[in-house]
């Protein structure tokens, strides 16, 4: 028999940070009024799915996320753990998205290079972002085979699991963002020893909700 542990990823819901394009980071933002929804849709989505267990960043955004995305699933609770936490990006964090994102300068074409080397002032690699939220899923992979994992995350930190997973040489290429609320889905065979993706930032939970293109 084939073994397959399976995992449901979501980036959190549309929070105050985003809706005021601001670099948030590791700083707390509450979910916005909207960003509750989009998490109850997908709850309502993933009533019918079952999930074995449920692990979250422990920012209140995730958080909240995850509580509303297992309320289809009473008795399920997701363990919150800090290597799910969103990219730390330091002395950006706050800091308007605009004032930043110039087109055209320095910065930004170190931003979007990808390198995994590009480190913000006072804040971490994107190396060190990858080895911890990978790290996380495939400790995940090995403690908890055959099993359905949702991961509620961030969206720098889903971008990583992505390049990973896909084998996406990450120097200067576009990696495709998720929106808030998109779920995604990956597995891992235990049989060939290999990662997969199954696919990447559903969001048709938000018909009707309302979807903002957000950073």
């Amino acid at each position: 028999m084939n073994l397959q542990t399976h995992f449901l990823l979501v980036r959190h819901g549309e929070t105050e940070a985003n809706l005021n394009r601001k670099l948030a980071g590791w700083l707390a933002t509450n979910l916005t009024e909207l960003g509750r929804k989009q998490a109850a849709a997908l709850g309502k989505e993933l009533a019918a799915e079952p999930i074995d267990r449920a692990f979250s960043s422990d920012l209140r955004r995730a958080a909240d996320t995850a509580e509303l995305c297992l309320a289809g699933h009473p008795g399920l609770q997701a363990v919150q753990n800090p290597d799910l936490r969103e990219w730390s990006v330091g002395e950006l964090e706050g800091y308007d998205i605009p004032s930043l994102f110039v087109p055209g300068s320095e910065f930004v074409a170190k931003w979007e290079d990808q390198n995994l080397d590009f480190t913000p002032p006072g804040g971490e690699s994107r190396f060190h972002l990858r080895a911890r939220v990978f790290g996380f899923l495939k400790r995940c992979a090995q403690e908890h085979p055959g099993e359905r994992i949702l991961i509620v995350t961030h969206g720098a930190a889903l971008q990583q699991i992505l390049i990973s997973v896909a084998g996406i040489p990450p120097e200067g290429c576009c990696v495709a963002h998720s929106g808030n609320t998109g779920l995604s889905r990956i597995l891992f065979d235990h049989t060939i020893q290999r990662w997969r993706l199954v696919s990447w930032n559903d969001t048709h939970h938000l018909r009707g909700v309302g979807e903002h293109s957000t950073f």
